[in-house]
């Protein structure tokens, strides 16, 4: 048998007599086909498992690649052909051993909006991990492809945080959800901008997204990096219902002042079990209280209320609040929410509070928002936070672990343990 190549991207020629090799070459011509690379892609796009089975009998080496680095798998994956891929991964073609190749593969595989190559590539032991750029996770979330986030999420330990980044940016309302569910905080921040997932869906004008973070509990009285807060975004857009939804009357839980857990001592009405009259409930997450309210407010300075002694004290425009490291940048009358309102800025960060009349001042710093019945009282938790719970009698808890979905607590006694989810009751 005498085979002749010419060049990768040129006709390969064949004379042999009845062998495999030849009869594999004569049903690629009855099907239209010749035997070139060009003609391998143009397989793999087809979806054409069978040719693609007979060019590799015909002689095609399956990891074959052109001038431009493409290869039958990456064109396979791009135009989103599980079938294709199968054919080619069954007949001996290999995936990029380096991580940042694969990768590409998987954000491919993403964009081409087929969940059946993405699981192909992902069984065939493609990583998930980070190559150059945006992962597989970040992109699936800004294309709002629910189902891959969905596979991803498990796979994609870290990267839950940047595609809730991604998905508010996209604006879909599952995809969220289904992040949120997989553990990233709705009170995270872009490093530099400092916006949170709701000012990135408020500057698209993603009302429904908008909706869904408010929900789940995000402050719609931070201020990202520039000073502004969400009513501010939302009126420089032009998003006319977001302008609606964002200056709608506080809600009492914004109006709520949660107490520090820590020594706090809470009375069951029978015994520290879990009873139907009494329930410790975990709410989520939300941005650390601070001790500051604005009470009055013109154009050159505000009056504030600070501190657990309530102390009160004019402050202008560019002074600090006394005692404290934190600076009046601004101060409005009738501003937003039309309500006296003041800006205050940290002097050692670029950390901004937005007071408006009548509301505790949230920042950034995350903490487990939980919520003792009958009462309804509202207690801020960190790692270490104790506490008590008294009734028939005393059980004494600490707060062992604190993260964006979860909530762990142990009696020290008995070093018994259990994990609240958010309204998960104990």
């Amino acid at each position: 048998m005498a085979v002749f190549i010419l060049h990768p991207s040129s006709l390969i020629l064949l004379t042999s007599c009845d062998d495999p090799q030849s009869t594999a070459l004569k049903r690629l011509t009855k099907r239209g086909y010749s035997l070139s690379v060009p003609e391998f892609f143009k397989a793999a796009n087809a979806d054409d498992a069978e040719a693609l089975r007979l060019f590799v009998k015909a002689g095609i080496e399956p990891n074959v690649s052109d001038a431009k680095g493409r290869t039958a798998v990456s064109e396979a994956v791009k135009a989103g052909k599980a079938k294709g891929l199968r054919a080619l991964l069954d007949n001996g073609a290999k995936l990029p051993a380096e991580n940042a190749k694969s990768a590409v593969l998987l954000t491919s595989a993403v964009r081409s909006h087929q969940l059946a190559v993405l699981q192909l590539l992902l069984e065939a032991g493609v990583s998930a991990a980070v190559g150059e750029g945006d992962s597989a996770l970040v992109v699936a979330a800004r294309e709002g492809q629910r189902e891959m986030v969905d596979v991803l999420a498990p796979l994609s330990a870290g990267q839950e945080q940047s595609a809730l980044m991604a998905a508010a940016e996209g604006g879909d309302v599952s995809v969220i959800s289904s992040l949120i569910k997989a553990g990233a905080s709705v009170l995270g921040r872009e490093e530099k901008t400092l916006r949170t997932p709701l000012m990135i869906a408020v500057e698209a004008g993603h009302v429904g997204a908008a909706q869904m973070l408010l929900a789940s509990g995000s402050n719609r009285f931070a201020l990202d990096g520039q000073g502004r807060c969400l009513l501010d975004i939302a009126q420089d857009r032009k998003h006319s219902a977001l302008v609606t939804l964002l200056s709608a009357e506080p809600t009492p839980d914004e109006r709520r002042i949660a107490k520090p857990l820590t020594g706090a001592e809470l009375k069951a009405s029978r015994t520290a079990k879990v009873l139907p009259e009494s329930h410790l409930v975990f709410l989520g997450m939300v941005e650390e209280t601070l001790p500051f309210v604005v009470e009055e407010a013109d154009v050159a300075s505000a009056t504030i209320r600070w501190g657990e002694g309530d102390r009160f004290a004019k402050v202008s425009v560019g002074e600090f609040v006394p005692g404290t490291t934190w600076k009046l940048e601004k101060a409005t009358p009738t501003g937003h929410f039309f309500q006296p309102c003041a800006t205050l800025r940290a002097i050692d960060s670029a950390e901004r509070v937005l007071l408006v009349k009548g509301l505790p001042a949230r920042q950034g710093k995350p903490r487990a928002w939980l919520k003792f019945t009958p009462d309804a009282q509202l207690f801020e938790a960190v790692d270490g936070d104790q506490f008590s719970i008294t009734g028939e009698q005393l059980m004494s808890l600490r707060v062992q672990s604190v993260t964006p979905m979860t909530v762990t607590l142990i009696n020290d006694a008995t070093k018994t343990s259990w994990t609240l989810k958010p309204g998960g009751m104990r």
